[in-house]
């Protein structure tokens, strides 16, 4: 299995070797040398002198020089450095300052695939940052050791050593490991059956991944909510999922999540009944396992590539395939079976016709060894139930997603109904405040008006401005109320001129359009979610004690994102009472959309509207 090495950003420093050293112009020099092993010969040579007796400078050169050598890909040579800085610490009686070293010696085991050795080496490295209470470092080992685990399909491990890692992290507030951490204590989560807190785990590891721009968070995250459809049935969800992560594996170069997402890739496409999809990207798996040497996922690949290939018609790719799942499986099972399967598949002629093929070597096993024969049986009665229960779930799967549907249907008119009895109570409303209050207000401000000019004088002078900018006020809202003139491409600009209209010296709020283009949206959807941001707008005039707040639009991986700021007093969001953002949530669930709510007390509010918006 691949690990997540950081890439490592160099800052070119000149050093001169004839000037004095320190430890910082060592670590420059060498790094400047990365990729070129002639100049980490050469430099080597030069540094090495300089360092003399003076044990920090020499503990800086063996570790910086084992680090380039092993990120230049000199294994050997990294390993060997890394050794005498070992060495170093121990004749110094230092060796609590020993875990770099071991950290590189590990990193080396596991890129050699000789996972046992690195999982020891790691540990030591571990029991010396532990000794000395360094747990933010340990907990990054314990990562690692996770990853580990997780390769060789040991979830119960990796799961061990992850919680910990995770918990660790969490309570240092970190942003840079947790994501991905995250991420891989989801995936052993599904692994193990904890669906449900898996899938909490993935979304959090997405939302932290895209908070802090992590690209491995978003990787593994990606991954495992992929995983989580494969299990609810959502596998249109789960190929979305399954394809960002892998275009991010392979722009990141993280060759085991590469294969991961081509296995989960597979699965989907099977179950979907795309079997030529299934079968191309089943065999790019099955390539890249073979030369990862990941004999873990081979009984899976073999089998799901049989089931596609008969799919396809393709009835000799298919037995040839799930002989082969078949043989690993017995392989990994006892070496009885395993004799047994492979003195059968020596006899089967690979270029006749399946059904003859299976008749004939059955007769000949039958009559050879009883063993041989109710092994043969139990393999035939096997694919049968295989695939009469993928049958029976398929067609199960078909019925519930039709059921889904009419519920769904029905769910969007009763939602359509109460939006159109609002609208037209905001109408009525709407006109009473119009015709009615407004006009008694315009009628009360003529008469003063005359009377003024009767007495000539001027007393109710302040009066009348007050009426007008009661009137005022009173057809902004009524404005304010009025039903909606949305299309599904305008619901942007209507949303722009609310915030233009209802911004004043008292209140200014401004309107930030980050979208490249205005995304069509269903009436259900605009409207709510124009409502939703007048609300927002109305609780931060009210309750933030600011005169000003932002209303920003954008849009990040297919999910619009409306929300409102302000600078404000803030409060407490577990204490929401009275300011209806309960209320905005559930109507929000409605058309699938979420809130998200961060404030603190004197820290001013950011309130988000996410909303996925389908491809």
């Amino acid at each position: 299995m691949k690990y997540f090495f950081l890439l490592v950003s160099l800052f070119i420093t000149h050093l001169s070797l004839s000037q004095k050293i320190d430890s910082a112009s060592i670590g420059n020099a060498i790094f400047n040398c990365i990729g070129n092993s002639e100049k980490l010969d050469s430099i080597e040579q030069k540094i090495l002198p300089k360092t003399k007796e003076n044990y920090l400078l020499k503990e800086t050169y063996y570790y910086s020089i084992s680090k380039a050598r092993f990120l230049s890909g000199q294994l050997t040579e990294a390993f060997s450095k890394a050794e005498q800085g070992i060495s170093l610490n121990e004749s110094e009686n230092k060796t609590f300052r020993s875990a770099k070293f071991y950290n590189i010696q590990a990193s080396v085991y596991a890129y050699q695939k000789d996972y046992k050795k690195a999982i020891q080496v790691f540990k030591t490295s571990l029991e010396i940052l532990e000794n000395n209470q360094n747990y933010y470092t340990a907990a990054q080992v314990q990562n690692n050791i996770a990853n580990i685990f997780f390769g060789l399909s040991d979830f119960e491990s990796a799961y061990k050593y992850s919680k910990v890692s995770h918990d660790r992290l969490t309570e240092f507030n970190d942003t840079i490991h947790l994501p991905g951490v995250k991420g891989i204590l989801a995936v052993t989560l599904l692994k193990l059956d904890s669906i449900t807190e898996g899938k909490k785990n993935a979304e959090q590891a997405l939302k932290l991944s895209k908070n802090y721009k992590n690209p491995v968070g978003l990787i593994v995250s990606n991954y495992s909510l992929g995983e989580v459809f494969i299990v609810e049935e959502q596998c249109d969800d789960a190929i979305v999922y399954f394809k960002t992560s892998l275009q991010l594996s392979e722009q990141f170069r993280q060759a085991h999540f590469v294969m991961l997402n081509k296995v989960g890739l597979l699965k989907a496409y099977l179950i979907n009944k795309d079997y030529e999809n299934a079968v191309e990207i089943g065999e790019q798996a099955l390539s890249e396992t073979i030369a990862l040497k990941n004999e873990n996922t081979l009984y899976a690949i073999h089998k799901n590539l049989g089931y596609a290939y008969d799919g396809l018609g393709k009835k000799e790719e298919a037995y040839q395939h799930i002989v082969s799942a078949l043989e690993t499986y017995i392989e990994s099972s006892s070496t009885e079976n395993k004799k047994a399967i492979n003195d059968i598949l020596i006899k089967y002629d690979t270029e006749k016709k399946e059904k003859n093929l299976i008749e004939v070597r059955l007769e000949n096993v039958k009559s050879k060894h009883q063993l041989y024969r109710r092994t043969q049986l139990a393999i035939i009665l096997g694919i049968v139930v295989v695939l009469l229960i993928i049958s029976y779930y398929s067609y199960n799967r078909i019925q519930r997603e039709k059921l889904k549907q009419i519920e769904r249907e029905q769910e969007s008119k009763r939602m359509m109904a109460a939006i159109l009895a609002e609208e037209k109570e905001r109408e009525r409303i709407s006109n009473e405040l119009h015709d009615g209050m407004a006009s008694s207000i315009t009628g009360i401000k003529l008469k003063l008006e005359d009377l003024m000019a009767e007495s000539k004088n001027n007393t109710f002078a302040p009066l009348v401005n007050q009426l007008q900018n009661l009137h005022n006020e009173t057809r902004r809202i009524s404005h304010n109320l009025m039903p909606l003139d949305l299309t599904s491409e305008n619901w942007a600009q209507r949303l722009e001129e609310y915030c233009l209209e209802n911004s004043s010296h008292r209140f200014k709020i401004e309107f930030i359009n980050n979208l490249p283009q205005t995304s069509p949206l269903a009436p259900s959807q605009s409207i709510l979610l124009y409502r939703s941001v007048q609300e927002l707008i109305h609780n931060a005039q009210k309750h933030s004690g600011t005169n000003s707040c932002v209303v920003q639009l954008s849009k990040l991986n297919d999910e619009l994102i409306i929300s409102v700021e302000d600078e404000g007093n803030g409060f407490n969001p577990k204490d929401q009472k009275g300011q209806g953002l309960n209320s905005i949530r559930q109507r929000l669930f409605e058309i699938n959309a979420t809130l998200d709510i961060e404030s603190r007390i004197g820290n001013g509010s950011l309130i988000s509207i996410y909303l996925p918006l389908k491809s």
